[in-house]
C-alpha cells in the first residue's frame, strides 16, 4: 500500500512541477513578449496621440507661467529677464520634462518595434519551448537545491529569451545538463513520502502565488491595454477626443506666442 501511494505521490509531484512550469513560462511571456507587445501597439494607435497632448499641455503652462512671471516683474516695477524666467521655468517643469521624456522613449521603442517586425509564430512558439524546459530544469522554484553555477546560466537564458535572441537560447539551453545535476529524488520509505507531500504542498503555493500575479499583471498597464485595442469604436473615439484637444492646444500656444511677441514690439 505505501509503495503505491509514493507511485502516486511522485506522479503528483510531477504533474505539479509541470504545471508551475508552465505557468511560469506564461507568467514570463506576459512580461517579456505580450506586455512590450501591446504597449508598442497602444502608443502607435494612440499613446503617439497622448503624447503629442501632453507635450502641447506642456508647453501650454510653460506660456501660462512665463506671462505671469513677466507681468509679476512689471508690477513690482522691474524690467521683466526672460533668461531668469527661462531658467525658472526649467526648473519648475523638471518633473513634467521628466515624464515627456520617458513617454518620448515609448513613442520611439513603438516605431523601432515597426521596422523590426514581430517574430514568427513558428519561430515564437520554438523560443517558449525552449524556455520552458530551461523552466523546468533551472528555475529555483520549481529547484532550490540547484548548484550555484545554475543562477547565471538562469540570468542568461532569461536575458536571451526577453530579447528574443533564439540561437542563444538554443546555445545556452545545451549547456543546462553540464550545469545541473540529476533531479532530487526520494526513497521509498516513509520519510521519503512525507518529504514528497511536503514538496507537493510548497509547489502548490508558489502556484497560487504565480496565479495571482498572472491576474494582477493582466489588470495593468500594459496588459491591459488589450480590452482597449479590442475595441475598435473606443479607438477611433479616443484618437479623435485626442486630435480635438491636440488641435485645441496648439491654438492656445498661437495666442500666447502672440501676445508675448506684442508685448516685446515683435
Amino acid at each position: 500500500m505505501e509503495m503505491n501511494e509514493h507511485a502516486t505521490t511522485r506522479l503528483k509531484l510531477d504533474s505539479l512541477r509541470e504545471q508551475l512550469a508552465n505557468l511560469i513560462e506564461l507568467l514570463n511571456h506576459l512580461e517579456t513578449v505580450e506586455g512590450p507587445n501591446l504597449r508598442n501597439a497602444y502608443m502607435l494607435a494612440i499613446g503617439r496621440l497622448e503624447f503629442q497632448a501632453f507635450e502641447l499641455d506642456m508647453e501650454c503652462r510653460k506660456w501660462r507661467r512665463r506671462l505671469q512671471l513677466r507681468q509679476t516683474s512689471l508690477n513690482r516695477g522691474e524690467r521683466p529677464d526672460p533668461a531668469a524666467i527661462e531658467r525658472l521655468l526649467d526648473k519648475e517643469m523638471a518633473e513634467y520634462a521628466c515624464r515627456l521624456e520617458e513617454w518620448r522613449r515609448d513613442c520611439h521603442a513603438a516605431y523601432a518595434s515597426t521596422q523590426m517586425g514581430y517574430m514568427p509564430s513558428a519561430e515564437m512558439a520554438n523560443l517558449r519551448g525552449l524556455y520552458l524546459d530551461a523552466v523546468k530544469r533551472l528555475h529555483p522554484d520549481l529547484n532550490p537545491d540547484m548548484p550555484p553555477q545554475a543562477a547565471d546560466l538562469w540570468n542568461r537564458l532569461q536575458k536571451a529569451y526577453k530579447e528574443g535572441r533564439v540561437l542563444d537560447v538554443k546555445f545556452l539551453a545545451t549547456l543546462v545538463d553540464d550545469v545541473v545535476g540529476a533531479r532530487k529524488t526520494f526513497p521509498r520509505t516513509a520519510e521519503g513520502l512525507a518529504a514528497m507531500r511536503t514538496e507537493c504542498e510548497r509547489l502548490r503555493s508558489q502556484m497560487r502565488a504565480v496565479e495571482q500575479e498572472i491576474e494582477k499583471k493582466k489588470r495593468e498597464k500594459p496588459l491591459a491595454y488589450r480590452l482597449i485595442l479590442e475595441d475598435k469604436k473606443l479607438v477611433a473615439r479616443r484618437q479623435n477626443e485626442l486630435k480635438v484637444q491636440i488641435e485645441g492646444l496648439a491654438r492656445q500656444i498661437r495666442t500666447f506666442e502672440t501676445e508675448w511677441r506684442a508685448a516685446h514690439g515683435r
